[in-house]
């Protein structure tokens, strides 16, 4: 992962770029140019992405107090305060740091320091970055980045250091920053001199009298921690604080890109740290609405970077099935030309089981009672099932055992069978209809063992039925034979 950083301290502009490795990163170039120079280097330079530091001639310093919320509306609350504080100014950004729970009478409030920098001033440097095509991932102002590298220390302390032509100090205590002071260069040197140890002298003295707050050490770094020039000492004691070591960079490139170098370390830091450390320290000023549109480019750009992956692997998928779909069509266009023969045959097979549900009773009939002696001629006259029927259904066929008392006493009861036959023509005319019930009639008729016979067709619904007795050979005539 490369990563660039600009910062732009008036006439200069610092270059570095670097890669992430592990934990840390490793400077791979660095560069200076003039400031005259960034639009032509922003026109020629590949990179799309960078981190900025900027020197901004106006930040707003302020300690704002609200009532006692929930921290999760602090943000919102102190936004409100700065729009009453500075009517004119509609769109801002701010960074703010806990100072402490206050208690004045009855009331309780949170007090913070908060540092704000107009939209027109980020804009301005949006813009001109914009103007090239680049994507900036985040701004932050060259006088609080400092914080980002300066230890956790629960006694409140002061830090100086050198910007441009200017020297800074800030209040510090617990990460956060109480106020930022900033003093000019005498001639051209950034070393520390006397006057500095004046300055900061001042500001020790305004700490205990205005804030209540006693710092207890200074930290010098930069410049002024490399070049001491002094004869008196401030009222607190003084230390260098060297920032090389920690990073594991060289101390020279670390001391001549400061910003940059800090810049790129905080942002892997935010970056890549638990999302309850992301919130602890907070210093980029970019505007929620160019973080807005950078969110739906990133979006719309890896959307069609995974549509065309798709679409890439759809084409391969498609060129490999080629063949096979070839064969499936091939399959496709025989199983068509069968269809007709096919067809024919449901229809044969259609045709056939309609015959067969027509002689469905008869058959039953049969496989039930085919071990019923005195019914043989019955059944058998039934097998010729084709003959018979000639179009008529049968619907059912009843069997009832009956006796039957002989007119000779010395005779005994045969036993005999009632049957009735039900069924219908539907299929038929009315003409061929009745012509097949009366030959159907007649054709039970002529069996020897049948007898009294009645024949029921109704002529609007064409349905018939067929009642006889099948009387049983008498033992005596069995004896005889």
């Amino acid at each position: 992962m490369k990563i660039a950083a600009i910062s732009i301290e008036k006439e200069d502009v610092k270059i570095i770029y670097a890669v992430k490795k592990g934990k840390s990163f490793n400077v791979i170039q660095s560069q200076k140019i003039n400031g005259n120079e960034l639009d032509n280097y922003l026109q020629k330079d590949k990179t799309k992405r960078y981190i900025i530091i900027y020197d901004f001639d106006e930040i707003l310093q302020d300690i704002v107090n609200i009532p006692p919320a929930e921290d999760k509306y602090n943000h919102a609350l102190i936004a409100n305060e700065i729009r009453k504080q500075y009517p004119d100014i509609k769109e801002f950004s701010f960074v703010e740091f806990f100072i402490d729970n206050k208690i004045e009478g009855n009331k309780r409030y949170k007090e913070f320091a908060v540092f704000t920098i107009k939209h027109t001033e980020i804009n301005k440097i949006i813009n001109r970055f914009n103007e090239y095509g680049k994507i900036i991932l985040s701004i932050y102002p060259a006088s609080l980045l400092p914080l980002s590298l300066l230890p956790d220390i629960h006694e409140p302390y002061l830090c100086a250091f050198d910007i441009v032509n200017n020297k800074n100090t800030i209040l510090v205590r617990h990460k956060s920053i109480f106020f930022s002071r900033q003093s000019q260069v005498l001639g051209i040197s950034t070393a520390t001199t006397d006057f500095d140890i004046q300055n900061l002298n001042m500001t020790i003295n305004y700490c205990r009298q205005n804030l209540r707050i006693n710092p207890q050490f200074i930290l010098l770094f930069g410049a002024m921690s490399r070049d001491f020039y002094v004869q008196n000492f401030p009222l607190i004691p003084i230390a260098s604080y060297n920032f090389s070591s920690f990073l594991k960079i060289d101390k020279e490139l670390f001391d001549n890109n400061f910003f940059p170098i800090t810049a790129i370390h905080y942002f892997l830091k935010r970056k890549y740290a638990p999302t309850k450390d992301k919130t602890r320290l907070h210093l980029n000023f970019l505007t929620k609405e160019y973080n807005h549109i950078i969110a739906f480019y990133n979006y719309f750009k890896y959307s069609s970077i995974a549509f065309i992956i798709i679409s890439i692997i759809l084409s391969l998928f498609i060129i490999k099935n080629l063949t096979s779909i070839s064969e499936h069509k091939t399959s496709i266009t025989l199983v068509r030309s069968q269809s007709a023969a096919l067809q024919n045959v449901v229809t044969a097979i259609t045709e056939r089981m309609g015959a067969f549900d027509q002689k469905k009773k008869l058959l039953e009939f049969i496989k039930t009672h085919n071990t019923t002696p005195h019914v043989s001629d019955f059944l058998i006259t039934l097998s010729d099932m084709e003959t018979l029927l000639n179009g008529l259904i049968i619907d059912n066929i009843s069997w009832e055992t009956i006796k039957v008392d002989n007119d000779d006493e010395t005779i005994a009861a045969t036993t005999s069978s009632k049957i009735k036959i039900t069924g219908s023509a539907k299929l038929l005319s009315l003409p061929v209809a009745q012509t097949a019930v009366e030959t159907l009639e007649k054709t039970i008729t002529a069996i020897q063992t049948v007898k009294d016979i009645l024949t029921n067709f109704n002529l609007s619904s064409k349905a018939f039925s067929i009642e006889f007795i099948i009387t049983n050979i008498n033992p005596t005539e069995n004896q005889t034979q």
